[in-house]
């Protein structure tokens, strides 16, 4: 492995720094609650023209670091529980879950038999409505926090099995801002969940949150 001196001597590093700097400054500045409060009134319902507008002012990659606070996809995620003070499992999910997101909307709590397992525990099931500016591996991250939190162990025994849980929180579906569906298919996430049109509990808290029912 050879280095050119030459090369690295005649590179502009005062450039580069003057460019980290820059993004550095544009991803806080919606940090700043005066800023942050202004062009939320300004972003409102005319996304689409400020998007344009900042990326011609500055470039496509700091406009897309300023504004990506600014927009919120709705996470239709679902709660299940089946130990413990179920009730209560419930309360104190949703309220960790509120901490995190701008806006949450509830569905009724749906009880349903364990399903791909058997057990004597019934579980109850609700659906969260969960508005933020979150990416989906953010949001994946977030409830697994939540679900150690509160002090859930493994969904699965050592053969994969399902078994009974504290607290289990998947994301059901994604929608952005217009209302559009999001696709998510990596190693760790597939969104909308491959069951959400098998399981009853979870559809019916679905089409609550969509005010279908």
């Amino acid at each position: 492995f050879c280095v050119d001196r030459k090369t690295l001597s005649a590179v502009e590093y005062s450039l580069i720094l003057t460019f980290v700097a820059f993004f550095i400054f544009i991803g806080n500045l919606g940090r700043i609650t005066i800023f942050s409060s202004w062009l939320r009134e300004i972003i409102s319902g005319q996304e689409v023209l400020v998007a344009v507008m900042a990326s011609q002012c500055t470039s496509n990659v700091p406009a897309a670091l300023l504004l990506s606070g600014f927009t919120q996809n709705m996470e239709a995620l679902i709660i299940g529980t089946n130990l413990g003070n179920k009730e209560q499992n419930i309360k104190n999910a949703i309220q960790a879950l509120s901490q995190g997101a701008e806006r949450i909307v509830v569905s009724e709590v749906v009880s349903s038999e364990p399903w791909g397992f058997e057990s004597p525990h019934t579980f109850l099931n609700v659906g969260v409505a969960f508005f933020s500016p979150m990416m989906p591996e953010q949001m994946l991250c977030h409830i697994h926090h939540i679900e150690r939190r509160l002090g859930s162990k493994a969904h699965r025994d050592a053969q994969g099995g399902y078994i009974d849980r504290l607290v289990d929180i998947d994301i059901m579906a994604i929608e952005d801002e217009q209302g559009a569906p999001v696709e998510v298919h990596s190693p760790t996430l597939t969104v909308p969940h491959p069951h959400l049109h098998d399981r009853p509990f979870f559809l019916t808290p679905f089409r609550q949150l969509k005010g279908l029912e």
